[in-house]
């Protein structure tokens, strides 16, 4: 079983909030002009890198590199799941998120 790194703690099943990266760059921005309301659902996904997108396969923006020791977590079965808590256009867009282990 993962556990993310060699702490003690399982990382793995440890729920998070973060800002999401590359927003403008990503589907959901390019598609609608705008990020998604919050409460948005989500899930985590891997494609070269770690994206989150909504529910419909939208990509909403990407995890912070700091997040990649979920990759091992995902191969070892671990879903990811949350919500969009907070988003603005400006003055830069951004999508902050929870996520947790499903």
């Amino acid at each position: 079983m993962a556990n993310g790194g060699t702490s003690g703690e399982d990382r793995c099943a440890k729920a998070f909030n973060t800002q999401l990266e590359e927003v403008t760059r990503c589907s959901y921005f390019k598609n609608n002009g705008s990020v998604p309301p919050a409460g948005t659902e989500l899930t985590v996904e891997f494609s070269q890198r770690l994206t989150v997108q909504t529910l419909q396969g939208e990509v909403l923006g990407y995890l912070p590199t700091k997040y990649n020791f979920l990759k091992p977590c995902m191969d070892d079965g671990y879903n990811y799941e949350g919500v969009v808590t907070s988003s603005t256009n400006t003055p830069v867009a951004s999508i902050t998120v929870d996520i947790a282990a499903q």
